[in-house]
């Protein structure tokens, strides 16, 4: 019985840990707070240190004045929720916003053609050429990210690797190597 008693209460942790942390992150998201960086994946990871540190603060607010419960599991779905939403964060939005394939879906959907019901691999092609790289300025969006962390310089529009950019290529075809990606 007692056991049962400690297990519903670790859930009970995690699971409101959880919930909350959740729900303060994805709010975040919907506020003007890091508005001005345009790099999603930084705007996301700011975002996730300030919903972490307003979790922890609230949960120990909670611990000091309302209700004891176990701080170490406090801290252990903390860090968990944390991971999670990292994770999840990588591999769907920031993935969304830099995906071709997504972009390729999207014009999937919207469009069609007289010869068939979807549309050309050329209009594909067109399409993705005049908006995604011209009209929403891909390549240069890049080469701005890109400069922002030292990873290229651009010298009066001659682009060219730094040394962490030559560093980060090496890392990652060991990292490509690693999990056999041609």
């Amino acid at each position: 019985m007692q056991r049962n008693h400690k297990i519903q209460q670790l859930l009970t942790s995690y699971g409101l840990t959880g919930l909350g942390f959740t729900a303060i992150y994805l709010t975040l998201f919907h506020s003007h707070l890091f508005a001005s960086q345009h790099i999603l994946f930084y705007r996301g990871l700011g975002l996730l240190v300030i919903s972490m540190a307003a979790t922890l603060l609230i949960g120990v607010s909670i611990y000091r004045y309302i209700a004891r419960f176990s701080i170490e599991s406090f801290i252990a779905a903390l860090i968990m929720s944390v991971s999670i939403h990292l994770a999840l964060f990588v591999v769907f939005p920031v993935t969304f916003d830099r995906s071709v394939t997504m972009y390729m879906l999207n014009k999937l959907k919207t469009q069609n053609s007289k010869v068939c019901e979807g549309t050309t691999v050329d209009s594909l092609e067109e399409s993705f050429i005049n908006e995604y790289v011209r009209r929403d300025d891909a390549v240069n969006r890049r080469i701005d990210e890109q400069s922002l962390i030292n990873i290229v310089n651009n010298d009066a529009g001659c682009i060219s690797l730094t040394q962490r950019g030559k560093g980060f290529l090496k890392w990652s075809e060991t990292i490509k190597k690693l999990y056999n990606i041609q």
